[in-house]
């Protein structure tokens, strides 16, 4: 079991070297595809029905907290959004829910749990589906994120920036 505040069972390179002697050649060219983080904006072709909709996914989730930001320093989003399909309220509510939280890391961990769930939903009910594996991987990438973060250093890039003079633009704002 994976959780995003446990500590991952293996590195997310070992889960790959395993995936490639288990898995279909579609199915790692999928998991391949979404642990890459260009899948997300360039425009070859999803090799998998769940890659095309983790990327659509992840698209309107990434476009909902760019409308966010923008709307929070009155500029136009237009130039910073991505080609998305579809809409989800869902999405947009829960990008909306965690920005409303005032701690920048209780704002990643909720976006982080909204795309577990989202994973979840995607990967469907066969643990052992082609759809599982890659969901997995991407949740095994989640949880190397949240274990690597320490909170030292957190607090010395905080204390860091805080003693940093504002910029001109930063005053304006």
């Amino acid at each position: 079991m994976l959780s995003l505040e446990g500590t991952p069972p293996m590195s997310l390179r070992e889960f790959r070297s395993t995936c490639a002697d288990h898995l279909e050649s579609r199915d790692l060219e999928a998991l391949d595809a979404v642990l890459d983080p260009s899948f997300l904006t360039d425009k070859r072709p999803a090799p998998t029905p769940f890659a095309h909709a983790w990327r659509d996914s992840e698209t309107l989730l990434r476009n909902a907290a760019v409308k966010v930001r923008a709307a929070r320093y009155k500029e136009d989003p237009a130039s910073y959004l991505k080609e998305e399909e579809g809409s989800d309220v869902y999405i947009e509510k829960a990008v909306a829910d965690a920005y409303a939280k005032s701690n920048p890391l209780e704002r990643e961990k909720a976006l982080d749990q909204y795309r577990w769930a989202e994973l979840e939903d995607l990967a469907g009910f066969d643990t052992f589906s082609g759809s599982s594996i890659v969901a997995y991987g991407l949740k095994l990438k989640l949880c190397e994120r949240w274990a690597g973060m320490k909170e030292q250093e957190g607090s010395e890039k905080l204390e860091e920036l805080v003693r940093m003079k504002p910029s001109e633009e930063m005053v304006d704002a």
